[in-house]
C-alpha cells in the first residue's frame, strides 16, 4: 500500500475533523488526530532534515500526556526470533503422508492479537491440502503465549497477522 501524497483529512460522523495529515517524499510530515469532541489528541511532526518524528499527546482536557504512543505494532515477547523459535519448537515434526517420498506442505494461518495481547480467531487462510498439517498449524498459533499488544493513539488495539508454515511430511512406513 502506498502512502498518500499531499494533504489528507478524515472526519467523524458528527462533522468534526478526526485526522489531518500531510505527506511528502513518502513520509508523513505532520499528523493531527482529534477526539470526537474536536479536542486535539495527538500531534506528530517530522522536523526538517530529521529521520525521527516528534509525538505530542493530550488528554481530553488538553493536558499533555507524557510518554504518549502514536502507534506500536504487536510484538511476540522476545521479538521475531523468539516467535520463529516458538513455532519451530512447538510445530509437529512427526507428521506422515501416504507417499513414496517426503512431501513439503505449506499452510498459511491468519489470526488476531487482541487488545490484551491474546491470540484469537486463528483460521486457515490457505490450506496445505493435508488436514493434519492445517490442524497442527492452527494449534501452534492458538496455543501461543500472550503477545505485547498493539497500540494506536495511546490505546490498545487489535493487530492482524498472517503466518506461513512449512512442514516436511515423511512417508508412512509400510
Amino acid at each position: 500500500m502506498q502512502l498518500p501524497i499531499g494533504s489528507q483529512v478524515l472526519y467523524f460522523k458528527n462533522g468534526h475533523v478526526q485526522d489531518s495529515s500531510f505527506f511528502q517524499d513518502q513520509q508523513a510530515k505532520y499528523v493531527y488526530h482529534y477526539y470526537p469532541n474536536g479536542q486535539l489528541q495527538m500531534h506528530y511532526y517530522l522536523p526538517d532534515d530529521q529521520k525521527v518524528g516528534v509525538v505530542e499527546g493530550y488528554d481530553e482536557s488538553g493536558k499533555r500526556v507524557k510518554n504518549y504512543i502514536f502507534q506500536k505494532e504487536a510484538e511476540f515477547k522476545g521479538g521475531l526470533k523468539a516467535w520463529a523459535s516458538y513455532i519451530t519448537k512447538n510445530a509437529a515434526k512427526d507428521l506422515t503422508v501416504k507417499a513414496d517420498q517426503q512431501v513439503t506442505a505449506q499452510v498459511v494461518v491468519e489470526f488476531i492479537i487482541d487488545e490484551s495481547g491474546q491470540v484469537v480467531a486463528p483460521k486457515i487462510r490457505k490450506s496445505s491440502g493435508y488436514r493434519s498439517v492445517d490442524n497442527d498449524a492452527l494449534r501452534v498459533v492458538a496455543d501461543s503465549p500472550a503477545w505485547k499488544n498493539a497500540i494506536q493513539f495511546n490505546q490498545p488495539v487489535k493487530a492482524y497477522r498472517v503466518q506461513p508454515f512449512t512442514y516436511i511430511l515423511t512417508p508412512e512406513k509400510k
